[in-house]
């Protein structure tokens, strides 16, 4: 053998040497990716402070933890968005129901003008019939336009009957004035006619004083004819 091939040899001798060592360092060293779970470690975030040493298990049990918690927040989305559409399609329903509603508040539901009912479901119009909802007066609560229109034809009517009373006014005042002037022609007419019974009075005494002193005067003229008579006057 020759020099250079001895140094090879004991060149590959060396390298291997330094190979097995680093082989056997690394493998007693080498980190625990493949060690089991820590116990007492729970799985879920920590704080930087108390991390755990990272594994291959532990990752994997964090995996399957967030896979499950993925597979239930999608599912709990999914319960969420279905009663998000059924709310928004109860909203829809309700918003026209609501218009519906808003147009018997302002204008009545039929003739009679009544725009207020006893809701059986908040927002949502029952098949049914409905009670009407009764006033302080106990009558039926009417739309608001319809009881603007009566406001107004009841303060049309207030102001005819204002106008009816003040003319009603006037005439009292002017019957009353007649009144007072009747009274005072009264008194006039009854001190007058008090004035002409005493007259009457008077005069009806006079005549008879005036009567039975005629009567008395042809009565002694009688008298005196037949005294005159029997002496042989005339």
């Amino acid at each position: 053998m020759t020099l250079i091939g001895k140094l090879l040899s004991l060149l590959n001798l060396l390298v291997g040497l330094g190979l097995l060592t680093w082989a056997v360092t690394t493998f007693t060293i080498r980190p625990g990716f493949f060690d089991p779970v820590p116990e007492g470690v729970t799985p879920g975030p920590r704080p930087a402070d108390k991390l755990e040493p990272v594994t291959f298990a532990g990752e994997k049990r964090e995996a399957e933890l967030l896979f499950r918690q993925a597979n239930l927040a999608s599912g709990a989305w999914g319960d969420r968005f279905k009663l998000l559409t059924d709310l928004e399609k109860t909203r829809d329903a309700r918003r026209a129901n609501y218009q519906t509603r808003l147009e018997w508040a302002r204008k009545g539901k039929d003739k009679g003008g009544v725009g207020f009912f006893n809701e059986k479901d908040p927002g949502v119009i029952p098949a049914g019939p409905e009670e009407p909802i009764l006033g302080p007066d106990k009558q039926p609560l009417k739309g608001a336009d319809v009881l603007e229109d009566q406001r107004a034809a009841d303060v049309e009517a207030l102001a005819k009957l204002a106008a009816q009373v003040q003319a009603a006014r006037q005439k009292y005042a002017e019957l009353g004035r007649e009144i007072v002037r009747n009274d005072d022609r009264l008194v006039r007419m009854t001190a007058i006619r008090d004035q002409v019974q005493a007259e009457a009075f008077y005069l009806a005494a006079v005549e008879v004083t005036v009567y039975e002193t005629r009567e008395t005067v042809f009565r002694r003229k009688r008298q005196l004819d037949r005294r005159l008579a029997e002496l042989g006057g005339r």
